[in-house]
């Protein structure tokens, strides 16, 4: 009885890419260049792949020429920065602190379960803030996962000097309208209370612009400020205060304020009135 035979000869190359086949039907070469396959024909490829796996050589080589830099979507390692970042013990401490400060409560629900401490700037896009204080809030999961930047990656490089961000006036560190901050790196961050008034929040952007560049300018430290503020909590505006660190600056500021309210035809009274407002509803919650 003769002794059965494969009918092919098998083939070298199976479990591994043909490069040489891989140059024939590349771009305008292939025959589907341009083309769709229909929903009826995906289906039936679907079909027949169910079941089949790669072999284990063949993985591996895929796996090889999509890691790292050979991957289009390579941002430099920027993961492994964020999560050494996010372990680091600056951070977890970061943490704990914001935590405490927030009395272990959801700024937003007041929920005591489940809370999570939320990067307002995400780390992706300013690893500088990671550990800055005003940039934490307390969240539970829930109401983390509604947040915009909820993990979000990084949207985009940042080449500015300042960056301007509106938030919920109880995410604001302490009692304030307007909180800024600068990274190491020489990046101001400058957070306004939601006002409501496209207006009311330009003016109060516009007032911490000011008060932060003349505080630098003359040597006046953050740490100093808001010490200084913290220990003030029970009025709105500490830079009134003559012995305030920055009172020059913020009057100065003021000042400007002022001017450009009146081009834009905001009333201070009422614009007064919308930030006292703001701290009342603080204090009710």
């Amino acid at each position: 009885m003769s002794e059965n035979k494969p009918h092919h000869k098998p083939s070298p190359l199976k479990g591994r890419p043909n490069p040489k086949h891989g140059e024939a039907i590349r771009g305008e070469k292939n025959p589907m260049f341009g083309k769709h396959h229909s929903e009826e024909t995906r289906r039936k490829i679907a079909e027949k792949r169910r079941g089949t796996h790669l072999a284990p050589e063949y993985r591996q080589k895929l796996s090889e020429i999509r890691r790292g830099e050979k991957n289009g979507n390579w941002k430099g390692g920027i993961t492994l920065k964020i999560r050494g970042i996010r372990a680091s013990l600056q951070v977890k401490k970061w943490r704990k602190d914001i935590l405490e400060r927030d009395n272990y409560r959801c700024r937003n629900c007041g929920s005591t379960e489940k809370l999570e401490v939320h990067h307002i700037i995400p780390i992706a896009e300013l690893p500088g803030a990671a550990a800055m204080p005003m940039n934490g809030v307390t969240l539970c999961k829930q109401c983390h996962k509604e947040t915009k930047s909820y993990l979000a990656r990084k949207r985009e490089s940042v080449s500015q000097q300042f960056i301007i961000q509106t938030i919920p006036h109880h995410w604001q560190e302490y009692s304030t309208i307007g909180n800024y901050a600068t990274t190491d790196d020489g990046i101001t961050v400058i957070f306004v209370s939601d006002m409501g008034s496209p207006d009311y929040e330009f003016l109060v952007a516009l007032h911490e612009l000011i008060e932060v560049k003349l505080t630098q300018k003359h040597g006046v430290a953050e740490e100093d400020i808001t010490a200084f503020d913290k220990q003030h909590l029970d009025t709105n505006e500490p830079g009134y205060l003559k012995e305030a660190p920055y009172h020059k600056e913020h009057m100065a500021a003021e000042t400007i304020e002022r001017i450009v309210a009146t081009l834009l035809g905001v009333e201070w009274n009422d614009y007064e009135e919308a930030i006292n407002k703001k701290f009342e509803e603080l204090e009710g919650k």
